[in-house]
């Protein structure tokens, strides 16, 4: 009878350590899960989707919190409205969504345009200067009394917007809040951020 050779001992099992429970971010629950926005990880989120936006960080993070707002609602909102204000990502962007990237509507009469003309909305009211369309823009757009708006005063005109009207304001139908909970899981994954 041929022997057989003793079994090996097994190696004591390692134990477990549990898996974090993954918490599916929202902008309700960003600052808790990741922390609150700071100019280094907006500076990633600008680069990761090749913005021209960047340097605007500051001007972000102190517009929302200033109306006690995430500041990560704000690049979510800004994904949502102009692609980063990328015009490789979205060919349709001119120089109102660059210099307006959240799509604030500082004025509301549609009417007063000529057609085509919509994203004048985008400008502020300002007597003293005039709206010059760039080479993408109809000439038709242009507009005496009003101006390209600054990224800060697009930014706070943002927060206002969200912290006196809410995401209803963005989109009559609802589900705003959704889109822009998607756009902050793209962020987040497309920089690898760790939770905090």
């Amino acid at each position: 009878m041929a022997c057989q050779p003793a079994p090996k001992p097994k190696a004591p099992a390692k134990p477990k350590t549990p898996a974090k429970p993954k918490v599916s971010v929202t902008v309700d629950n960003v600052d808790e899960v990741y922390g609150s926005l700071t100019d280094d990880i907006a500076k990633e989120v600008f680069a990761a989707y090749g913005s021209p936006l960047a340097g605007n960080e500051k001007s972000l993070i102190s517009a929302f919190d200033a109306k006690n707002l995430s500041a990560w609602i704000g690049l979510a909102i800004i994904k949502e409205e102009s692609s980063f204000a990328n015009r490789a990502n979205n060919p349709d962007l001119d120089e109102r969504n660059e210099a307006n990237p959240f799509s604030v509507h500082f004025n509301t009469d549609r009417k007063r345009w000529p057609k085509g003309c919509g994203k004048n909305l985008l400008l502020i009211e300002d007597n003293k200067k005039e709206y010059t369309p760039g080479e993408t823009v109809k000439k038709e757009c242009a507009a005496k009394g009003f101006r390209l708006p600054t990224f800060p005063e697009s930014a706070a005109g943002a927060a206002k917007t969200i912290k006196n009207k809410g995401f209803e304001a963005y989109r009559e139908k609802g589900g705003y809040k959704e889109v822009l909970n998607g756009h902050l899981r793209d962020m987040i994954s497309k920089i690898k951020l760790e939770p905090k």
